[in-house]
């Protein structure tokens, strides 16, 4: 009876041996999050007006909202690699006081890879690069033309774990997309290429 306590005892200790590194991973599995922050939206042009045609710019600031979703594979409590899908709008119009051209930003969303080191049992640094499609609207005359356009994305952040399944985040992101052709109207137009900077603070909910 002696030995099969004993042998209890053993296999006991060994089950949780294994079992508290797995409890112990942070950031691993599925998750949900929602976002708030700065974003500066940008745009380079070439410009044909009445027959003439010059470089042009602008850009303007304004807050970002949305949400995300994703996936965080942990390597045995040291890092993570994963895929994470955002959604999103902004308040940003871009304009130019000497030309009037305008750039106004609507939605955007983002498909990313993220991998990231723990620099503590509870807080990530991680990096994310990927593919960014956005809506822009150039206001002409009576029309709004709108287009979307894609490009990539990349940037870092800090993710710091509260709780279980609580934890918040900061990143930086930067994101310049392929440039397009719109008709402004009266035989002028413009070649516009956007391009961003953004500053993001969340919160995730991980499952």
């Amino acid at each position: 009876m002696r030995q099969l306590y004993l042998r209890a005892a053993i296999l006991g200790s060994a089950a949780l041996a294994f079992a508290a590194p797995a409890l112990a991973e942070p950031f691993s599995g599925p998750y949900v999050g929602a976002q708030l922050g700065w974003q500066q939206d940008r745009f380079s042009a070439r410009v044909t007006e009445s027959g003439t045609t010059f470089a042009d710019s602008g850009n303007n600031d304004g807050f970002s909202y949305g949400g995300f979703l994703g996936y965080n594979y942990n390597i045995n409590g040291k890092g993570i690699v994963g895929l994470e899908g955002v959604i999103g709008g902004s308040t940003n119009s871009s304009s130019d006081a000497e030309t009037g051209l305008e750039l106004n930003s609507g939605r955007t969303f983002e498909i990313v890879g993220r991998a990231g080191a723990l620099i503590s049992p509870k807080t990530l640094v991680y990096g994310r690069a990927g593919y960014a499609n956005a809506r822009y609207t150039v206001p002409a005359g009576l029309a709004n033309l709108s287009f979307t356009q894609g490009g990539w994305i990349a940037g870092a952040g800090i993710d710091h774990a509260f709780t279980d399944s609580i934890s918040g985040r900061v990143e930086y992101n930067y994101a310049k997309f392929g440039s397009v052709s719109a008709d402004l109207g009266g035989g002028d137009s413009a070649s516009i290429r956007p391009s961003r900077n953004a500053v993001r603070a969340g919160v995730t909910f991980h499952f």
